[in-house]
Formats: C-alpha cells, structure tokens, sequence
C-alpha cells in the first residue's frame, strides 16, 4: 500500500467514482461491524473449511444469503439487511474515468517507479498509480499536497535528483 492508502484496487475503485472511507490506524473499533462480519464469515464457512473451492464457494452462497436474506440483524431493528436494499440509481459504465484536477493543482504523471518529478526531485508516491495523474496543490504555509483525484495522500519521500 502507497501513499494515502493507493493499492491497486483503490486506484481503480477511485477512477470509477467511488470516495474510499479509511478508519485510523489502529483503531478496529471504528469499524466493529465489518470486524464482527468477518469473524462470523470465517466462524461459518470456513471451520472446518470445505473439501473443494466448489464447495467451498457453496458454503459462502450460503452464507451470503441467511445473512442479507434470514438473519436479523441489531442495527436494522433485527430484520435482515434485504428488507432496507434499494438499488442504486446509478448506473455503473464499466468505465474508469480520466481524473480531473482544478487549476490550483499543478498535475503530474506518476512514472512507472512510482515517483514523478518536482522542483528538481523525484518524489516517491506509490507504484499504484503508475501512468496516472496526481494534483499537487499548495497549502497556506507554502507546503503541498499531493491528491489522486479527490483522495489526499500521505507525504511523499524524496529521493535523487
């Protein structure tokens, strides 16, 4: 994982319009539902697991339906989470869309090293983004920022000139 938490499928999942939510580090409590999501997928499916990926993707099906479909559920005021689904009234292209920068950002493109050059520097950002745009935007004290789109990252290292 790279600056700003840049995997790979989050250089995706961004290009596709989606704004990826992080807790802090270290802090699993901000996200006890999907801790407990987890332990119960793994208490359910997997102990002991299946004697085949067939099988085992049965088990998961399985799964997947009691828990959406059956299961109450304490948030949901114990009825199951298919009860509260609307679909999206969006709809999804199959496209990743080119980022788009404001004019206050000077734009780069990230090389394949994952760095892009700065003032005379290159600056690593991540490997992820390779062959994309970042925006670098200066802050009120004279320092940058650097975003993938509408996603901050962490701060860049730099390297040789």
């Amino acid at each position: 994982m790279g600056a700003g938490g840049l995997s790979p499928f989050a250089v995706k999942v961004v290009k596709a319009g989606v704004l990826p939510e992080r807790i802090d580090p270290g802090q699993p409590q901000q996200n006890g539902c999907l801790e407990r999501l987890h332990g119960t997928v793994v208490l359910e499916t997997t102990s002991p697991a299946a004697s085949s990926l067939r099988a085992q993707g049965r088990r998961f099906a399985v799964f997947r339906r009691d828990y959406n479909e059956e299961r109450p559920h304490e948030a949901l005021g114990q009825t199951p989470p298919a009860d509260h689904y609307e679909c999206s009234p969006r709809r999804y292209s199959g496209r990743l869309r080119e980022l788009e920068y404001g004019a206050d950002h000077e734009v780069r493109r990230v090389h394949h090293s994952g760095e892009i050059r700065w003032w005379g520097y290159c600056i690593y950002i991540s490997e992820s983004p390779a062959k994309e745009p970042v925006g670098l935007v200066e802050r009120d004290d004279g320092d940058w920022d650097i975003h993938f789109g509408p996603v901050p990252s962490a701060l860049a290292q730099k390297t040789t000139a």
